[in-house]
């Protein structure tokens, strides 16, 4: 009994940790979409800078 109690909890912990991995795992798609669109912001604007500079 002792022995599927204890299985129980470190499935139990197992699951935890995967959630807050998951977790870790969104907040770092969403701050590297953010980025990303900052960049390619970046990118555009850099690209209009240059063709009007364009003799």
């Amino acid at each position: 009994m002792t022995e599927e109690l204890n299985q129980g909890q470190a499935s139990d912990t197992r699951m935890q940790a995967f959630k807050q991995q998951l977790g870790s795992l969104h907040e770092n798609k969403t701050t590297l979409d953010a980025l990303l669109q900052e960049l390619l912001a970046w990118a555009r604007a850099t690209k209009m800078l240059l063709l009007n500079n364009l003799p």
